[in-house]
């Protein structure tokens, strides 16, 4: 079901993460990324932009291509937000979808416990789904 409220995604104590944005739009795509503590108390955040066919966002603070974060010694969420410029540069919510989640338990000869979140949204009304692909990697070793 799709929605313009944020999305939030568990960060699991004692895992380290990161997050990658794919962009498959023409519009300009900008995602918020906000990370809290239980008592809703903000830990940080980042901003991220991109536009074009299959290309990375990054970040407005630092221009990389991902954001890494972790491990926390506590219960936190990521809550994520994408938005898109229209004509004129209007900033608009984006429809969003998710997340959707998969977890991998470690394995005798992988032992690496992981698990990736995914936020999709959508701009227009082609109802493809991948203008803007948000992953949140989280790993356990």
């Amino acid at each position: 079901m799709s929605s313009t409220t944020p999305k939030t995604i568990a960060l699991n104590p004692g895992y380290r993460g990161f997050v990658v944005i794919v962009v498959h739009a023409d519009y300009k795509q900008r995602v918020f990324l906000d990370v809290r503590d239980t008592e809703n108390t903000q830990i940080t955040s980042a901003t991220f932009e991109g536009q074009g066919a299959k290309a990375y966002a990054k970040n407005t603070f630092n221009n990389r291509l991902h954001w890494s974060f972790g491990p926390f010694d506590y219960q936190a969420t990521i809550s994520v937000k994408i938005n898109h410029m229209e004509a004129g540069n209007r900033l608009v919510a984006s429809k969003m979808y998710g997340p959707l989640e998969v977890d991998k338990q470690p394995e005798p000869d992988y032992p690496i416990k992981f698990c990736q979140s995914m936020v999709f949204s959508e701009d227009a009304n082609d109802n493809d789904r991948d203008d803007c692909i948000v992953s949140v990697l989280q790993y356990l070793q």
